[in-house]
């Protein structure tokens, strides 16, 4: 993106603000956000009552970032969603929330797999363990959600899909 995508605004709010507040409005009782890169330029635009932890060999990969963010909640399910997934509607989350505990949940728009993904508490153990091995080979039998949510597809990657949504980069004005 060209800077850091948490920062990032869509819909008159960072990403990052976006989701702590969509989070919380789909039932989360905590937020807790890592950061790796621009660690703090990310942390001043957290929002309360969202917490901070910083992955420290966050460029290791999406897996140590992972890791410091299960090791830094609290017991139970979790919701995991990657920053630039700004759009899930807050029902969406609490749809995701209610459905089939202790099992893995993975929304679904038209067939196909989106964000965010409910991990049962259960598989916290391997979640923490020091291997990269991608997530999705994590989920066993995780129960595929169909949801009319669009944007648990929606992955926001380039300024180009940025702009056509009308969001725009910290610095670089509206696109």
């Amino acid at each position: 993106m060209g800077a850091p995508k948490a920062l990032a605004v869509l819909d008159g709010e960072t990403f990052v603000a976006g989701l702590v507040r969509r989070l919380l409005a789909g039932g989360c009782a905590t937020v807790t956000v890592v950061v790796g890169a621009d660690a703090e330029r990310v942390r001043a635009a957290v929002p309360a009552p969202g917490r901070v932890v910083v992955a420290a060999d966050w460029a290791r990969g999406m897996r140590a970032s992972l890791r410091a963010g299960v090791a830094a909640c609290p017991p139970g399910d979790l919701l995991l969603t990657h920053v630039d997934r700004p759009r899930v509607a807050p029902a969406t989350l609490a749809r995701l929330r209610a459905a089939a505990p202790g099992r893995a949940v993975i929304p679904t728009f038209e067939g196909r797999g989106g964000h965010p993904v409910r991990l049962p508490a259960g598989l916290r153990p391997r979640l923490l363990q020091d291997d990269d091995a991608p997530l999705r080979t994590l989920l066993g039998d995780a129960l595929r959600l169909p949801v009319d949510d669009a944007d648990v597809r929606l992955n926001l990657n380039t300024p180009e899909a940025l702009a056509a949504l009308g969001g725009w980069l910290p610095g670089g004005g509206p696109t």
